[in-house]
């Protein structure tokens, strides 16, 4: 293989992997936060649910919100019921809960159009709100006993005007899910480490909280709202314009939001592209230098094999390509070692050998389905 070749196909994985070094780094260096020995006056905070079809999954929602050792007097619950056709409404309505409030998005839009129903929803309730903050979750989430009580006392330390925290999928056993949990471990542990170094935004509507006077003044989801999704990232974004250095995240078990992995390989894979087609509308524009990065070097990982049957070195060729592949595995192992082991799921780690060539594959299709907005969210 001649040297210029060689050293071509060198720039990308050099590039992707000083990234992934540069986030290991940062990930160790996020403190983590746990509750400060003496009390701190608790605000009030108003936790808000968009729910589509989730009868199966709000039982147990709503069992971890009772569950939550924070005084009930100090937060309230709304429910937003975005056009259910199941049991969604009954549950919620039934439920005994004196702080909780059912909300039903067909009735509070009272005929009016729209396309992005979360973001309605959500407006909807934050509207109907007392809380001085905000927090988000989903319908097939559960969350931690300490939860709230972590969240209030972050905010009371600090101050911050949004809090990003950590979510970890519990998967059903099947090779999807652990893919599923696995690749969403790493986007956990780059979400960490760029947002508590100013790197990039992420953050996820999973486990997000943030004040409602900063979200009256960036006018919640307006100019945001050409995506059905995005009422975490984008949102995000424009509260990162408008108030930089104070989005915090919240390094603690103690707020470890679970979500449940998805359930077949078409569930995975529209998932994937709905939030890999907002990355285009995202107004932070210094992640798409890392969204590109990370797209060309899996490219050049798939195309490298193929073309062996073009080019009269395919021994060198192969062997590039496969030393390419062993480093990535184990730089990408570096980083999400750590990831795995304060998210509590070692067990899983083990299959991160095995899934690297799929992984490639999966990245790319996910991409090109995000970008030509090939998939569906919640039947729509």
């Amino acid at each position: 293989m001649q040297l210029w070749v060689l050293i071509l196909l060198s720039v990308l994985p050099v590039l992707y992997f000083a990234l992934i070094f540069r986030l290991r780094q940062a990930w160790f260096t996020v403190p983590e936060f746990s509750l400060p020995p003496t009390p701190v006056n608790g605000c009030k905070i108003s936790v808000i649910v968009a729910a589509r079809n989730e009868e199966k999954n709000l039982p147990a929602l709503l069992q971890s919100l009772t569950a939550q050792d924070y005084p009930p007097h100090l937060f309230e619950i709304f429910i937003i019921n975005d056009h259910s056709t199941d049991n969604s409404a009954n549950i919620v309505q039934s439920f005994p809960l004196a702080n909780l409030h059912y909300l039903s998005l067909e009735q509070e839009l009272k005929g009016t159009k729209t396309h992005t129903y979360k973001k309605a929803a959500i407006s909807i309730a934050i509207r109907k709100s007392k809380g001085t903050l905000i927090v988000t979750t989903d319908a097939d989430c559960v969350v931690p006993p300490q939860w709230l009580s972590n969240i209030a006392a972050y905010y009371e330390q600090y101050h911050p005007v949004m809090m990003v925290m950590p979510v970890v999928m519990k998967n059903n056993g099947s090779l999807i899910g652990i893919f599923d949990s696995m690749d969403f471990l790493t986007l956990q542990g780059i979400t960490a480490a760029a947002v508590h170094h100013r790197l990039f935004g992420m953050c996820n509507g999973a486990n997000l909280a943030y004040t409602r006077v900063a979200f009256d003044a960036v006018n919640g989801f307006d100019g945001i709202d050409q995506l059905a999704s995005g009422d975490d990232m984008l949102l995000l974004q424009k509260m990162e314009k408008a108030f930089p250095a104070k989005i915090h995240y919240i390094k603690s078990k103690a707020v470890l939001v679970s979500t449940k992995a998805a359930g077949s390989l078409t569930a995975f894979m529209q998932q994937r592209a709905r939030w890999s087609g907002k990355a285009g509308h995202y107004p932070d524009k210094n992640i798409m230098p890392v969204l590109w990065v990370v797209f060309l070097f899996n490219l050049q990982l798939l195309l490298m094999p193929l073309l062996v049957f073009f080019v009269p070195e395919r021994n060198y060729w192969l062997g590039f390509w496969l030393l390419l592949l062993l480093l990535k595995t184990i730089i990408e192992w570096a980083f999400l070692a750590p990831v795995v082991r304060f998210m509590g799921k070692g067990n899983e780690g083990l299959y991160f050998p095995f899934f690297q060539l799929p992984h490639i594959l999966y990245t790319l299709v996910a991409a090109v389905m995000g970008k030509l907005g090939y998939y569906r969210w919640k039947g729509r």
